[in-house]
């Protein structure tokens, strides 16, 4: 029964260790690919609304000129 017990108790830590090992390559990826891609996306939204604030603020400023 002991060797049994202990049979089991391994197989339940092959299995924790391959799940720690995909988890961590998942995390890896995250870090490595996605989150660079997303920073990439984000970089480029804040530069086209920074660009439509400064057309929204220069057609401001033209439509206060008009008489």
């Amino acid at each position: 029964p002991r060797r049994f017990r202990q049979e089991i108790v391994h197989a339940n830590l092959e299995r924790l260790a391959a799940e720690y090992r995909r988890t961590e390559r998942r995390a890896r990826a995250l870090e490595n690919v996605l989150l660079p891609e997303i920073e990439h996306a984000l970089k480029a939204i804040d530069e086209h609304l920074e660009l439509a604030d400064q057309e929204e603020a220069v057609r401001i400023r033209l439509a206060a000129q008009r008489p």
